[in-house]
């Protein structure tokens, strides 16, 4: 992840996400944006990805585990510059 604060980010403004079980795979499609100026609406539509059932959860946790670290600096107050988990 990089650590940078000046990459380039886009904004996810919403997703397609649901099971393919012929596949045995979860399909995930985030749409973003591409310019702060971009109205939700007209959000880029992403590609359709798939993950393992396996990579699913290891990406749920990730998130999860990322959340609580948000809200535990919130309380504390984040450090300047601190790096990406």
């Amino acid at each position: 992840m990089p650590t940078d604060h000046d990459e380039s980010v886009f904004p996810v403004a919403s997703w397609t996400i649901g099971p393919l079980p012929s596949y045995n795979c979860i399909l995930f499609k985030p749409n973003y944006l591409s310019s702060p100026m971009q109205p939700v609406e007209e959000a880029h539509q992403g590609q359709n990805l798939v993950l393992t059932p396996e990579q699913a959860v290891d990406l749920a946790n990730a998130l999860l585990q990322s959340v609580q670290t948000l809200e535990t600096l919130g309380a504390q107050g984040a450090p300047a510059h601190e790096p990406l988990q």
